[in-house]
């Protein structure tokens, strides 16, 4: 029945608070929990030891916090605290480990410098501990502004960071020679949100090509590109563009999520190639669960 709503009907239930409390109930109170597939927990521990568990079967790590939007300065604080945990709490794991960070989550939602000064202070912490900081964003208006501040700290001496670029953009092409210039490392992913047609594309296929166009172009020119995808034949086009730029499996890397398409995952990292697989937590893990159930519906009833 899932298998068979569309993706917007997907977004609604991501929005309800009793479909929320019900799955707090039942998708993750069990370890065999259809969830927990794709979200390590609730808690930084429940994400450190499914970290862990990630990394001994060989792939490096992203550990992502599944928190609110920080409304308040209050909030904003509390949830860069909380980044800062995964940081230090990491420790002799930090060089293979990665956090993932959203602007909106420490400040974004209150202003620009509330954000900024939160995400200075998540990158001394990163830098004492020697671990890499990746910034994203979810709207093309909220990633402008992550970038505008990521490349503000790249300048003024921060280089335990990256950022994602939205193959749908248009200006994704503008982007990923900006920060290529600079030296930034940069994850390429298609982008899911619909946007305005003026801003981005809407159609697979497009963005598809701009995917491919962006990713044998970082793979040329760029500083430890990350292409995150689970689409067999983007990853095929990227082994051959890999190949044709005489690029080594070791100066990019592919990045997946926990739980889609660990046979892809596998088959990558038997052949050498480096996979970090994105391990995401926390207490807004219900809306981020469906969707990625409108992304892939029938990720539900395959195996993994």
């Amino acid at each position: 029945m899932l298998e068979a709503l569309p993706k917007a009907a997907f977004s609604m239930l991501a929005g309800s608070e009793l479909l929320k409390r019900l799955a707090d109930r039942s998708g993750m109170a069990r370890p065999a929990g259809a969830a927990r597939r794709f979200i390590a927990g609730r808690t930084l521990d429940d994400a450190l030891e499914a970290a862990a568990a990630v990394e001994r079967a060989g792939y490096h790590v992203l550990i992502g916090h599944l928190g609110p939007i920080a409304g308040t300065t209050d909030a904003a604080t509390a949830a860069t605290d909380h980044h800062i945990d995964i940081v230090t709490r990491s420790g002799s794991a930090a060089p293979s480990r990665h956090v993932g960070v959203r602007l909106a989550q420490i400040g974004l939602g209150v202003d620009r410098a509330t954000a900024f000064d939160n995400l200075r202070r998540l990158l001394d912490a990163a830098g004492a501990a020697g671990m890499f900081v990746r910034i994203s964003a979810g709207s093309a208006e909220a990633a402008e502004v992550s970038l505008d501040v990521a490349e503000t700290l790249w300048n003024i001496g921060y280089r335990q960071l990256g950022v994602e670029i939205q193959a749908a953009l248009h200006r994704a092409p503008r982007e990923v020679e900006r920060f290529t210039a600079l030296g930034v490392p940069v994850r390429l992913v298609r982008g899911v949100r619909r946007e305005p047609r003026d801003v981005a594309y809407r159609d697979g296929r497009q963005i598809n090509d701009a995917f491919r166009t962006l990713a044998e172009r970082l793979l040329r020119i760029g500083q430890q590109p990350a292409l995150a995808t689970h689409d067999p034949l983007l990853i095929a086009f990227v082994r051959q563009a890999a190949t044709r730029a005489g690029v080594d499996a070791e100066h990019f890397e592919f990045e997946m999520r926990q739980g889609v398409r660990t046979d892809l995952q596998a088959d990558l990292r038997s052949e050498g190639y480096r996979v970090r697989l994105s391990v995401p937590f926390g207490e807004e893990w219900f809306p981020y669960y469906m969707h990625r159930l409108g992304e892939r519906p029938g990720s539900l009833f395959r195996k993994p």
